[in-house]
């Protein structure tokens, strides 16, 4: 072992071992996976991974674990060890941290450990934190003796942005256009310097010199008017841009499944949002200097190869030596831009919990230790800024070294050739403004390059929400009134069953059921038997492991409009900002306040609604109100009801009611033409049905 973990241990740091970002909450050792798979050679991505070998939200076991590294053409190797020994593991491995996580060393760096956490980046750890963290516990991966490369990995391109963007060709062309017209002029007014000292002066010629001034004040208001108009043409560019590609990434959002939402962090959805920013500038702005730039410095380059070869060869070394050291620190720069985007995300995601959960927070006294929380989380995020802060501070000290050099450098040699006769004052000026613009030119077109580069970090962020697959949408099926009316309308449930990824114990198994058209049937069991993810089944919000839920004899999920004739109140339904009347309606475009009220009367709720100062017109907010939770309960009631559904799924929708209030609003459900499917535990509640199923 020893001897084989020194073989690789040469191999320990080589630039083959990437940081791979977990996206979900409990995904940990399949991104660990990834990140040894892409060491081996795979081509493969976290999010090929997940599609092939769902996880559970539950965590997932080393066992599991071993069993995808061998899919995957791994041959794993569970191990327990001393922290003594931790020398002699073959790296990179996968080690239990913390009891709870899963991370890859990639190796010992003298006393240190140098570790890939999913969850952090790249870290280096000392005795003390891995005494602390390490469980004792490893998985030693190796290439199976049949090893093939897989090549399974999706990239978000930046041409699949931009493809819904109307008429982003066009604007780009035109700023494009007016940029090199602006440039050609920037790069003509060293000419002006040049013939007022080599030709105006010494001939005393003060018409040549007004001709000059003339000829390049009209350059000038030309300059002025093409700046103004880019200016312009940018800002409507960026404008456009962020309205569609924000359009376009929320749209696709709120289409994906379900699960997709409950296995990631609300900070963590935002912070991906938040990348847009960054593309948007570098569609609307990037692109543009890096086709006038690199026009820009050619031009240039060749009137400085006109003026001087020498002296233009001295500025071009001195740029690729700026190039080079821009190269060098990238690496180092992205790590610590992705740690910090990360750390953020977490930072985030801690705060709005503490918002939303706010009354909890107050009633066991714990602001002091979530604000401690949240200040843990945020101290890492300033530590990881001021990480990358550190090496922009040393580009920026290496670039004004290199260039402060490199301008001594050339005033002295090109005043030598001023005195050797090679070259006239006027052209020593136009010399130094063309290397100026060239530097610049070639500066700014280095740093959207790296910016371009930069820009993977974001695109890897979005491609989590850009490339997920969203619900797929059914082809409408178009029929007859006549044909509506001769439609089975019962619902009918076929050897249903569910498993959560990655687990092996069922949740609920082998359902089957027929729930007639207007038939109101409870469910029952006891807590965490499944009911709410049977409805869930039911609803179309989560596919079952196997089994089909029917609707008129054609499967839910491949219905045109199953949707759109149920309803559904679930425990964790909210309300959103706006009035009681918007959120009853669920903001229709066309709201038609007689079924507004008559809904809300449905739901016993009218007279609480009634005696508010502002009555339907009361505003309400998505962290609640003065509302109770009865009151905002019988408002996604009526919320459901507005609907007018043939299937009213209810999943302990009255647990806030008192016994009057939920007779009363079960007498009244009970009268409206509708299928009802409840999930409940009061006896009074499931007293209402005319069908009792216990799980």
């Amino acid at each position: 072992m020893t001897a084989l973990a020194t073989d690789r241990g040469s191999n320990a740091f080589s630039s083959g071992l990437p940081v791979i970002y977990q996206a979900e909450a409990a995904e940990c050792g399949l991104a660990c996976l990834a990140m040894v798979g892409r060491y081996f050679g795979h081509d493969i991505d976290l999010r090929s991974l997940r599609c092939r070998f769902p996880q559970s939200l539950q965590g997932t076991t080393l066992k599991t674990l071993m069993d995808i590294a061998r899919q995957i053409n791994l041959m794993p190797r569970a191990l327990r060890f001393e922290l003594d020994v931790i020398k002699e593991l073959e790296t990179p491995c996968l080690l239990h941290w913390n009891m709870n996580h899963f991370v890859v060393l990639r190796g010992m760096k003298g006393t240190q450990a140098v570790i890939h956490d999913p969850a952090r980046g790249k870290v280096l750890c000392s005795y003390d934190e891995l005494f602390t963290s390490v469980s004792g516990i490893a998985m030693e991966l190796s290439p199976a003796i049949d090893f093939k490369r897989l090549q399974d990995r999706h990239k978000l391109r930046l041409s699949d942005l931009w493809t819904g963007v109307h008429g982003l060709g066009r604007s780009l062309g035109a700023v494009i256009t007016l940029s090199l017209m602006l440039q050609i002029v920037l790069l003509a007014s060293p000419l002006y310097l040049q013939f007022v000292v080599d030709e105006a002066i010494p001939r005393r010629d003060i018409d040549l010199l007004r001709a000059l001034a003339l000829g390049f004040a009209v350059l000038l208001v030309f300059e002025v008017i093409s700046r103004s108009l880019r200016a312009m043409l940018v800002l409507n560019l960026s404008s456009r841009l962020n309205l569609q590609l924000a359009t376009n990434l929320v749209n696709h959002l709120l289409r994906l499944p379900l699960n997709y939402f409950h296995s990631r962090h609300l900070g963590d959805i935002v912070s991906r949002y938040s990348s847009l920013g960054a593309i948007r500038q570098l569609l609307s702005e990037g692109l543009v200097a890096i086709v006038v730039d690199g026009v820009l410095s050619t031009i240039a380059l060749v009137a400085m190869f006109i003026y001087s070869p020498p002296l233009t060869l001295l500025i071009l070394l001195v740029t690729l030596l700026y190039l080079g050291t821009r190269i060098a620190l990238f690496p180092a720069i992205r790590r610590r831009t992705e740690a910090t985007i990360q750390a953020d995300a977490v930072a985030q995601s801690s705060l709005m919990e503490s918002v939303r959960a706010i009354a909890p927070v107050k009633l066991h006294q714990c602001e002091t230790e979530r604000v401690q929380q949240w200040q843990h989380r945020l101290t890492k995020t300033i530590a990881a800024d001021i990480g990358a802060q550190k090496l922009g501070i040393l580009h920026t000290g290496i670039n004004t070294a290199l260039f402060g050099a490199g301008q001594l450098l050339l005033v002295y040699l090109a005043a030598g050739f001023v005195m050797a006769n090679l070259m006239t004052i006027g052209m020593l000026y136009a010399f130094i403004a063309y290397s100026q613009r060239f530097v610049q030119g070639v500066g700014s077109l280095i740093e959207q390059w790296m910016s371009l580069r930069m820009l993977n970090v974001h695109l890897d962020r979005l491609a989590d929400i850009a490339l997920t697959a969203a619900e797929p949408r059914p082809t409408p099926l178009i029929s007859t009134s006549a044909e509506q009316q001769a439609l089975d309308h019962c619902l009918k449930i076929e050897s249903l069953s569910f498993t959560y990824n990655g687990t092996s114990e069922p949740v609920f198994e082998d359902i089957n059921l027929l729930i007639e058209p207007g038939e109101a049937v409870a469910i029952t069991g006891a807590s965490g038997c499944g009911k709410t993810t049977l409805l869930q089944c039911l609803a179309g919000l989560i596919h079952p492991t196997s089994g089909r839920v029917l609707w008129n004899n054609r499967d839910i999920f491949s219905h045109d409009n199953y949707r759109a004739q149920i309803a559904c109140v679930m425990q964790d339904d909210q309300l959103l900002s706006g009035s009681i009347a918007d959120n009853i309606c669920f903001f229709d475009n066309v709201p038609d306040m007689d079924r507004i009220v008559q809904s809300a009367i449905s739901a016993c709720v009218h007279e609480d609604i009634t005696r508010l100062p502002m009555q339907y017109n009361t505003l309400v907010g998505d962290m609640g109100t003065s509302l109770s939770g009865g009151q905002k309960q019988r408002i996604c009631i009526a919320r459901a009801l507005y609907r007018l559904p043939k299937i009213l799924i209810m999943d302990e929708a009255t647990s806030h009611l008192d016994a009057r209030c939920e007779k009363r609003l079960s007498n009244n459900i009970s009268r409206l033409p509708m299928t009802r499917i409840v999930v409940a535990h009061r006896e009074s509640t499931i007293e209402t049905v005319d069908r009792r199923i216990k799980l």
